[in-house]
């Protein structure tokens, strides 16, 4: 049975141990600082009715088997058909080829070290650390998985992405966001406006709504309330087909006064082309010469890419940018977060506050006076 016993009694003074038996019948140790800290690992290792855990599983199974038979039906209940692709492919031609052959037991902190150390060599090339950190999350998934299933007692992957510096800072996240400032997000879409005007629709509703790339060409017609100035975003386009947005469910957007009207003359011309196909109004980005094929990623990105030329803008900027262009004037200008997360669909504030922080304006020293302010008069003492 599972305990908790003072390090000094296995000759390790000031620690304290959570013995106990794994799913496989071998002996572990279990080494923490705080008795605290082994309570918390010990309820880990123990079933919520306090009994060892067993493992249903064979204890020598392979990461590959692991991965076809437990993961690959645990992954069928993962509703966003992009990121189902994602965690499979990342199985599939990363993980499997690298670790497949080896027992789960036998896969160490070594191993795994050596696993992220080879990715960033795959190909014969260094992969971007935002791959890397992304295969890492799925490989530690996969293990505590694992755990779960009693089949080993630690992640292998547990604690590396802080240890390898894979996890990024909130500093670094920041650092990173490209947006434009207001004199460029004018001059982008009066650009686009007269010189691609095809496309200023689209890029003026990202641009006054947030919208990832995904979530715009996948707008329909009903999803605007034009009378009321609102959009519902209910989904996002992968592979040609509607699936659910990123945070997993829809959200309803406020419309500026310009972007209405925008919409309402772009809806009229979907209605009238439309009418002339004799077919529904329904999608209000179409792949061009194909009234009823979603817009492909790269198309768009193509497009904003002549834009951003013929404005005399910087080529590192994306699409993407216009999101973050959108969060960050916001800030700037005093919008408080709470209305910026709710905008950008954000499933917590902090994930807001973590991205777009910096831009939120400071109030400086003097705001502490403001407790003094509504106090009444307060007597200095002598």
């Amino acid at each position: 049975m599972a305990k908790i016993v003072r390090g000094e009694e296995r000759g390790r003074p000031g620690k304290w141990i959570v013995d106990y038996r794994d799913g496989a019948g071998r002996r572990r140790w279990i080494t923490r600082d705080t008795l605290e800290q082994a309570k918390k690992e010990l309820g880990h290792v123990l079933s919520e009715g306090g009994q060892r855990v067993v493992c249903a599983l064979d204890p020598n199974i392979t990461v590959a088997e692991y991965c076809d038979h437990y993961v690959g039906s645990w992954l069928q209940w993962i509703k966003k058909a992009k990121t189902r692709h994602y965690y499979t492919d990342t199985l599939n031609k990363r993980l499997k080829p690298a670790l497949g052959r080896l027992r789960l037991r036998d896969v160490t902190s070594a191993r795994a070290v050596s696993f992220l150390g080879s990715l960033r060599r795959a190909d014969g090339s260094k992969l971007k650390d935002s791959s890397v950190l992304y295969y890492y999350r799925v490989a530690r998934l996969v293990f505590a998985r694992a755990v779960r299933d009693g089949v080993i007692s630690v992640n292998p992957f547990s604690s590396l992405g802080r240890e390898l510096r894979l996890d990024r800072s909130t500093r670094q996240v920041q650092e990173e966001i490209k947006s434009f400032t207001p004199e460029e997000r004018s001059r982008f879409l009066n650009v686009c406006k007269n010189e691609r005007p095809d496309w200023y629709p689209l890029f003026t509703v990202m641009a006054s709504t947030g919208c990832r790339v995904g979530e715009a060409i996948g707008l329909h017609v009903d999803d605007f309330d034009l009378e009321h100035g609102r959009l519902r975003v209910a989904g996002t386009v992968y592979a040609n087909v509607k699936d659910l947005p990123k945070s997993g469910s829809g959200r309803t957007v406020d419309l500026s006064a310009h972007c209405i009207e925008v919409v309402r003359r772009h809806l009229a011309k979907v209605k009238q082309d439309a009418l002339r196909l004799g077919v529904p109004a329904r999608q209000v980005f179409t792949a061009r010469g194909d009234a009823g094929k979603y817009l492909h990623v790269s198309t768009v990105g193509h497009a904003f890419g002549c834009v951003l030329k013929r404005a005399g803008l910087a080529s590192t900027f994306s699409p993407h940018c216009l999101r973050h262009t959108y969060a960050t004037l916001l800030l700037t200008d005093g919008v408080p977060p709470q209305y910026v997360q709710q905008q950008l669909g954000h499933s917590s504030i902090n994930i807001t506050i973590d991205t777009y922080g910096k831009w939120i304006p400071q109030p400086g020293n003097g705001a502490v006076d403001r407790l003094d302010a509504g106090a009444g008069k307060l007597e200095v003492a002598r």
